[in-house]
């Protein structure tokens, strides 16, 4: 009798957890996709706030990343793999926002997802 009620609400639970999104029912390798996005937009974030730091203390953009290491700006972000950080440069001027794989970081984030 326990194994009958326990079924009965399982059939009830479990298509209502999954809801009618397929993406809420995507499994394990979606949410590391959206973690790795949401990875690469912090690391984006972390190195825009350092390049700013630069910025201030010299009153110019860095134009690379080994610019800010020498200067000793903080410039490490944890290694991902098929992600390409690097300053942007406009028109052959730093601009103090990073590109990722030479793409805006929404589209470059978005572009690794497995």
């Amino acid at each position: 009798m326990a194994l009958v009620i326990m079924g009965g609400l399982a059939a009830l639970v479990i298509p209502a957890m999954g809801g009618k999104d397929p993406a809420a029912r995507r499994g394990p390798v979606g949410v590391i996709d959206d973690a790795s996005v949401v990875a690469c937009q912090s690391d984006v974030a972390t190195l825009e706030t350092s390049i700013a730091a630069a910025h201030a203390a010299t009153g110019e953009y860095p134009s690379s990343f080994e610019e800010m290491a020498a200067q000793g700006f903080p410039t490490e972000v944890p290694s991902r793999p098929g992600f390409t950080f690097a300053p942007e440069i406009v028109a052959g001027s730093p601009t103090g926002r990073v590109t990722v794989n030479g793409l805006p970081p929404a589209q470059g984030c978005q572009a690794q997802k497995r």
